[in-house]
Formats: structure tokens, C-alpha cells, sequence
């Protein structure tokens, strides 16, 4: 018979941004939602382009620029992969089991491999740079085994408050609570990452 599970459910609300992320774990306390942990994480370093699709490729022949490129990816699932393991791994595993990595839905289902056929197409270019810092957290939360759940940023808020069956002011109550128990900064986009791994926790 397998050993029964009486941790505590956590999800891992994410914000994601061209050369960095938030992070905002929230996990089920007595019934009730608490915020465990948030933090930055900064997922590409001085040293190579944040936003090599829509800037600093611009210039070069197809095959450079595919090739600076995949430097940066690599680095940023480097650096995605290890900011996740940090974070799971700070926290108290005999309290929290974390099953869920919530993050805002993609700008276009994905890339295709030839950087000409991004070139052409003005959305997909303006969409390009962001897909590479998506798909590094995706991928290593996939590594960990996590459920990756997508949210709207511009719905998140509404749903929660459905799935919480409280009203606005409600949500917004504990969501401010929320960045009185962290300190600050406690954001906006905070506030929709905290609200989408509430919503995921509570399906």
C-alpha cells in the first residue's frame, strides 16, 4: 500500500518577461491559501542579448544569427532549469508538494526553426523573443514533473475570484495580505501569479 501524502498542495504562479521572471508559490494551508514563497529570478546574464530576435540578429546572415540564437537558449534553459531546482528545493519538503507550474498563456503556440520565416512575419518576430524565455521555464518545469497550467493575464483575477466564490474586493484583500506577509516589491504581476496558482489549486 503506498505511504499516504498528508503534505500541503503548493502551485507556482509565474510572470514571465524577456531576460527575467517572478515567481510565486502559494500553497493550501487548513483550506485556506498562503503565500510561501516569492523571488526574481533573472534568466540571461550581461553577456549575451535579452531580445536577439527582434534586436541584435536583426542585422546578420541567417546562419549567425541562428547560431547566437541557440547560445541564448541554451543559456536561458540553463539558468530556467537551475532557478527552478533552487526554488523547489528551498522549500520545506515535508510541508509542501508542489504539483503545479502555472505561467501566462504563450503569445503563438511556437517558433519554427528557420529564423527567415520569423523574419517575414512582423507578429511572430514581436512574439519571437518572449518564446524563448516561455519555453525554458516550460521545459524545465516539465523536468521536474510539475502539471503546466496556462493563464490569461487579462481574466485571471475574475476566475480566481469564481474558483475562491468571493467577491473582488475578497481577492483583493488576500492578495494585499499576500505582500504584507512577503514585503516588497509586490506588484501587479505578482498579485496575477499569486491569483493564477490559487486558481490551479483550487480546480
Amino acid at each position: 500500500m503506498a505511504e499516504e501524502d498528508f503534505r500541503h498542495p503548493a502551485a507556482i504562479g509565474v510572470s514571465d518577461h524577456n531576460g527575467w521572471a517572478e515567481l510565486v508559490t502559494i500553497g493550501v494551508e487548513v483550506g485556506e491559501p498562503t503565500i510561501v514563497d516569492r523571488r526574481h529570478v533573472e534568466l540571461i546574464d550581461g553577456g549575451l542579448p535579452a531580445q536577439p530576435y527582434h534586436h541584435d540578429t536583426m542585422d546578420m546572415p541567417a546562419g549567425e544569427a541562428e547560431a547566437l540564437i541557440q547560445r541564448v537558449r541554451e543559456h536561458v534553459s540553463e539558468r530556467a532549469r537551475a532557478a527552478l531546482a533552487e526554488l523547489l528545493g528551498s522549500l520545506d519538503q515535508d510541508v509542501w508538494r508542489v504539483d503545479v507550474f502555472t505561467i501566462r498563456e504563450a503569445p503563438i503556440d511556437a517558433l519554427p526553426d528557420s529564423i527567415e520565416a520569423i523574419r517575414k512575419n512582423q507578429p511572430m518576430l514581436y512574439a519571437a523573443d518572449g518564446m524563448i524565455y516561455h519555453d525554458a521555464l516550460v521545459a524545465a518545469a516539465a523536468e521536474h514533473n510539475l502539471e503546466i497550467v496556462d493563464y490569461h493575464k487579462n481574466d485571471v483575477l475574475t476566475i480566481c475570484c469564481d474558483r475562491l466564490e468571493c467577491s473582488a474586493d475578497e481577492l483583493e484583500e488576500i492578495l494585499l495580505q499576500f505582500g504584507k506577509d512577503v514585503g516588497s516589491p509586490w506588484q501587479k504581476e505578482h498579485q496575477m501569479a499569486a491569483a493564477a496558482a490559487i486558481d490551479a489549486l483550487y480546480r
